[in-house]
């Protein structure tokens, strides 16, 4: 019983972590692309 526990415990973690990758990818992606398309935008009006 203890090690069945012991190894559900583990899934938990690792689907817990899995799931913050997966937010922290998502989040990141936008994040990346927001500031991309910002940056672009001001080395356009720069550039003009």
């Amino acid at each position: 019983m203890r090690a069945r526990s012991v190894e559900i415990k583990d899934n938990g973690w690792k689907w817990l972590l899995a799931g913050i990758l997966g937010l922290a990818l998502i989040f990141g992606g936008y994040g990346l692309s927001l500031a991309m398309g910002m940056g672009g935008g001001m080395g356009i009006g720069m550039v003009w």
